[in-house]
């Protein structure tokens, strides 16, 4: 059953909708926008990942295409006004993951995720095919990426790849089930980490090395041109309302959580908590790192790690702990520590996820207490890392559900030693956000567009505790890949 969450109360207009879909890792998700300034969200139910072997994640395309179709038969049922002439989608999801289909559509093989650790190997051979791959694309080859799923693709399934007619990321996987047009954006183009981030076009080169063709990939287009409009629903939708509805070619989840928390110009900073966690900064200018944004002329640094919000939702399941039942307040001292490395390190290899400094007086609460600060203390790593150090002073936004435990704001408040807020709105509003303003609505500047709760001041008392947890979960964590 999907499940609507109501983020303001002011009554909508229905004079003009924006919807931004977001296939996730873990589930679909879909808000509305409305020009009266109402959003609403609606999730669909979850969808497994599966690892047929050790370090793989693969999912099945069809089940993000059912999941679609049962959340717009949701947001129908709320907007039953909507048409293709008041409405527009934008389109957003998980970065990297690779989808092949033949000439008649037909998926060829499961989904290689994001979080597939399979190709250390083929990475390395890249780079050694390729030694200005970094220059190019911004980031070497690292198993998270698309380079990589393809490389090892030519390795060990040639015929999947030979088969081939057509590559996509989920989000542009759905816009070609659409019916939509055969495009992509820049964002999600530059993380596959086969695009010329200097120039917004594929890399021939970089796509020979992997023993792929360019022929397999979609036209790179901007963030908001429209790439047709919906012609075909999944089967499970009852309501016809959205055929003709003009679709925009988005972005990818993390470009559109930046939108989301107003990270567009240069310096500002972010970070979100979904399944996984990742901080972002915007750029001005290409550097290493740095991704495609959605926006014109700006770029991405980012770093991820595997296991955030899944880590927090790994130990509620193993504790039978809702997220109120989270303690409100990191637990010190002697409190345990955690590495939440559970899916391993998204550059490959790394530490394993570890629970460390165990006591017999523990329990369920302070392992959910180190579970929150152990995906905090990993957060603020990645934000220094993306920054080089240079955070500016201004308050810094988080978001994904998991940014709504106290506790683990107050972590991050704490290491940054700045406030912090956090914001419900996630991949699927920033998208909505791209939609409305290709529409072109007069009413959506990007200040009313900004939102989060109030931010957190750092507690005095927990900055220099952060402080000595850091150096301990470092040294845990060196002695741990050594």
């Amino acid at each position: 059953m999907t499940t609507p969450t109501e983020a303001e109360s002011r009554p909508p207009l229905a004079r003009h909708h924006a919807i931004g879909i977001d296939v996730g890792t873990s589930a679909l998700k879909v808000s509305v926008l409305t020009n009266g300034g109402l959003v609403r969200t609606f999730t669909s139910r979850g969808y497994p990942t599966n690892a047929p072997a050790s370090g793989y994640a693969e999912q099945d395309p069809d089940d993000w295409w059912h999941a679609l179709g049962e959340v717009l038969d949701v947001v129908f049922s709320h907007y039953p006004q909507i048409t293709a002439d008041n409405t527009i989608l934008g389109l957003t999801g998980q970065m990297h993951t690779t989808v092949l289909r033949d000439e008649t559509g037909r998926v060829l093989r499961p989904a290689i995720l994001w979080a597939d650790a399979r190709a250390e190997t083929e990475c390395r051979e890249l780079l050694a095919r390729e030694p200005s791959w970094e220059e190019v694309t911004g980031c070497r080859p690292i198993p998270a990426f698309t380079s990589a799923h393809l490389r090892w693709l030519a390795a060990h399934e040639p015929e999947a790849l030979r088969r081939a007619a057509r590559l996509a990321v989920p989000k542009d996987d759905v816009r070609q089930r659409l019916g939509a047009g055969w495009a992509t954006e820049p964002s999600d183009a530059s993380a596959m980490n086969l695009m010329d981030t200097r120039t917004d076009s594929w890399s021939a080169p970089l796509i020979a090395a992997t023993g792929a063709s360019l022929g397999l990939f979609a036209p790179i287009v901007a963030s908001a041109a429209i790439t047709g409009t919906v012609q075909q629903l999944p089967s499970n939708t009852q309501t016809a309302a959205f055929l003709g509805v003009p679709v925009i070619a988005g972005a990818g989840d993390q470009a559109a959580q930046a939108i989301a928390l107003g990270v567009r110009d240069d310096g500002q900073l972010g970070m979100s908590v979904g399944t996984s966690g990742v901080a972002f900064q915007a750029a001005a200018a290409p550097r290493p790192g740095a991704f495609r944004h959605a926006l014109p002329k700006t770029w991405l640094a980012l770093d991820s790690t595997h296991a955030a919000g899944l880590a927090i939702a790994w130990w509620s399941r193993v504790a039978n702990l809702s997220y109120h039942d989270f303690p409100a307040k990191i637990v010190r001292p002697d409190a345990p520590l955690f590495l939440p490395y559970l899916q391993g390190g998204r550059h490959g290899g790394g530490a394993p996820g570890t629970l460390s400094d165990l006591r017999a007086t523990h329990g369920a609460a302070d392992i959910a207490s180190a579970v929150m600060e152990g995906v905090a203390i990993e957060l603020l790593r990645l934000a220094r890392g993306v920054s080089g150090g240079t955070l500016g002073a201004s308050a810094i936004g988080v978001g994904g559900h998991a940014a709504e435990l106290p506790a683990l704001r107050s972590v991050l408040a704490a290491g940054f030693d700045r406030p912090i807020w956090s914001s419900t709105r996630g991949s699927a509003y920033g998208a909505a956000v791209l939609a409305a303003q290709a529409a072109g609505w007069a009413d959506l500047t990007p200040e009313s567009l900004d939102g989060g709760g109030e931010a957190e001041a750092p507690d005095p008392e927990l900055v220099e505790y952060v402080a000595q947890r850091i150096i301990r979960y470092e040294a845990l964590l060196e002695q741990l890949t050594a």
